[in-house]
């Protein structure tokens, strides 16, 4: 089986319950699978900074495919998510919202857009972050969601209630 895992950063050096989960089981399923990440070429989750090369690397079994973030998070960000969060907002302000907090990665939405068929499965971590809720909906009918989602008001925005109508399978954290 050809499996995609897409995930907003990915490697050992990674700090992060999503990222760590999303490694463990690429390499867990490497056993068996061929396995490839989509992620992007930061290190940081708050700035989107480059740290790693964009290109293709191994992590053991499993081809990594690294983006480059198309910027780093805007300064303007904390406003933003007030006023989306806090504030009558448009669906307009919602979907800048989601581009102001990145990763904004056209590269890797583009990839899935042109070889989302190539792959027998495809699991999005944490539905939070745009390769995830811009990158399902590409592939929806081969897409399973590992949301990572906690009770935040995030999560209530219309665009994330859209895609969680979308994948066919969930993946759970929790045995609630």
């Amino acid at each position: 089986m050809k499996i995609l895992i897409v995930v907003q950063r990915y490697g050992a050096e990674v700090i992060g319950g999503s990222e760590s989960h999303a490694r463990v089981v690429a390499q867990r399923l490497a056993k068996l699978n061929e396995v490839e990440i989509a992620t992007t070429t930061a290190l940081d989750y708050w700035s989107w900074a480059p740290h790693f090369p964009p290109g293709e690397s191994m992590d053991g079994a499993v081809r990594v495919r690294r983006f480059p973030v198309a910027g780093v998070r805007s300064p303007t960000f904390k406003d933003t998510e007030h006023h989306v969060l806090f504030e009558p907002h448009t669906l307009a302000d919602e979907r800048k919202w989601l581009i102001e907090q990145g990763p904004h990665v056209p590269a890797l939405l583009e990839f899935l857009r042109r070889e989302g068929g190539a792959y027998d499965a495809i699991l999005f971590y944490t539905y939070i972050y745009e390769p995830t809720a811009a990158g399902l909906p590409l592939v929806a009918e081969r897409a399973a969601l590992i949301s990572t989602a906690h009770d935040e008001e995030p999560l209530r925005l219309l665009p994330y209630r859209a895609l969680f109508q979308l994948p066919r399978a969930f993946g759970f954290l929790t045995p609630e």
